[in-house]
């Protein structure tokens, strides 16, 4: 319906026993500093005043109420957020792939489960067909910087390479509105 309101989490006290359950000096600012890309809508974006909306915002939110601290939502670039855990943030919430490789420098936790697509043109002119990545060689995907998927196509790109197929080029981008505009003015095929 276009809304913007997000849930309502004004009637979620705090529980001391999860509360408790923080090392000693965590928090001890007051606050539930979260970082976020705030360009991936409906996760987390940002409403026309610019502040921070999406159903994972609304869960920061949660998580604030049930450990008694408010929280704020900071606008990061999405491959900078992991690192700045535990100095800059207390917690980042943007819709990461977990990963061994994340997890060797923070704890996560599983929330959702989505998967990853491709986004093409409408009426798809490119005739990408995603269903065997070896059909992907020779064309352009757009992907955000520090993804699962940049991961992803990287590895798809250097498939196409070893079985001798055209270049997969993958582009790389700071944010996924970005690669979705350049999706829409067809500098990329998906």
């Amino acid at each position: 319906s276009g809304s913007t309101e997000g849930y309502d989490t004004s009637g979620i006290q705090k529980d001391d026993k999860i509360a408790a359950m923080l090392p000693v000096g965590t928090l001890s600012d007051g606050s539930l500093d979260i970082g976020a890309s705030t360009d991936y809508a409906p996760a987390e974006f940002l409403d026309t005043s610019g502040k921070a909306i999406g159903y994972d915002v609304d869960l920061a939110t949660a998580i604030g109420q049930v450990l008694g601290v408010p929280a704020t939502t900071h606008t990061a670039e999405f491959d900078s957020i992991i690192a700045a855990i535990g100095s800059k943030y207390d917690l980042g919430v943007s819709s990461f792939t977990i990963t061994k490789e994340r997890e060797a420098s923070v704890d996560m936790i599983s929330y959702i489960n989505v998967g990853s697509q491709f986004d093409v043109q409408s009426g798809n002119p490119k005739k990408v067909d995603p269903s065997d990545h070896l059909n992907l060689c020779g064309l352009s995907v757009g992907v955000q910087v520090g993804t699962a998927q940049e991961d992803s196509m990287k590895k798809d790109a250097q498939t196409c390479s070893e079985a001798g197929k055209p270049t997969l080029t993958v582009r790389s981008y700071n944010t996924q509105s970005e690669a979705s505009t350049a999706l829409v003015g067809g500098t990329i095929d998906a």
